[in-house]
């Protein structure tokens, strides 16, 4: 399996965003409702999106946190992760030209070698994988 990285484009993206970073503008950012909470039995809980659950008890009396600093967010599993990856090689009719430009994570564990397209992480986040005998989730 060949990994190749267009070095002058990952350049140019690494410095656009260094250049961004540097720029001085005031972002007005809205922020999403606190979570609703409600409390039975003692116990305090949250609903995310897709109605489940989430028991945030300790987190306020051992921790000390606020309740109404809670998020709900998207839920567990909204995301789909990517399991099982299949990866091509330069045999494969599928593998891109020479000429195609794209960006990849790539990982080298145990002497292994995976590279996963940013275009797939950015739908997907984590890929579940195997390097010989060691599961890895990769997380973007």
């Amino acid at each position: 399996m060949i990994i190749r990285f267009n070095t002058g484009l990952i350049f140019q993206i690494f410095s656009l965003f260094i250049f961004l970073l540097s720029c001085e503008e005031t972002v007005i950012k809205s922020e999403p409702d606190a979570a609703k909470s409600e409390e039975r039995e003692g116990k305090i809980f949250i609903t995310d999106l897709r109605n489940y659950e989430w028991d945030i008890t300790a987190a306020i009396e051992i921790y000390g946190m606020e309740k109404h600093k809670f998020k709900a967010g998207l839920g567990a599993g909204y995301i789909p992760p990517i399991t099982n990856p299949i990866f091509i090689g330069p045999d494969s009719p599928d593998y891109p030209d020479d000429s195609e430009d794209f960006i990849m994570l790539g990982l080298h564990l145990r002497e292994i070698k995976h590279a996963y397209t940013l275009e797939d992480m950015s739908r997907h986040e984590v890929v579940d994988d195997v390097f010989l005998d060691q599961y890895v989730a990769v997380a973007y």
